[in-house]
């Protein structure tokens, strides 16, 4: 889930955002293993996703926002909150990284 959040930005940047980036469902770590957020899909439900974001600072909650649901390019972001695009960025990989990280904390308990 979370890199295909990447993948939409990163497309943004470059201008060729697709309306449905497609998962791959062989995505690898650098150690050759599958993506534990990948292989446990089925687990992160909307309920899961909403108190991790929740919990994420306003900054990188908005950017965030604004990034996938509104699907606006960092650039327009940085416009929208007064900041620059280099903020804008890290508040985006921020953001991401520590939803992954409570994502992965609240499923280790859930071992499916």
């Amino acid at each position: 889930m979370i890199l295909v959040i990447s993948s939409t930005i990163a497309r943004q940047k470059r201008g060729t955002l697709l309306t449905e980036p497609a998962a791959d469902p062989n995505l690898t770590d650098a150690a050759g293993e599958q993506d534990i957020l990948v292989v446990r899909k089925a687990d992160v439900s909307r309920e899961l996703l909403r108190e991790g974001i929740k919990r994420l600072d306003p900054a990188e909650r908005d950017a965030l926002r604004m990034a996938t649901r509104e699907r606006q390019s960092v650039d327009t972001i940085a416009g929208h909150l007064g900041t620059t695009p280099t903020e804008v960025a890290e508040h985006l990989r921020t953001g991401l990284l520590s939803l992954r990280a409570w994502l992965l904390e609240n499923l280790s308990g859930k071992e499916s």
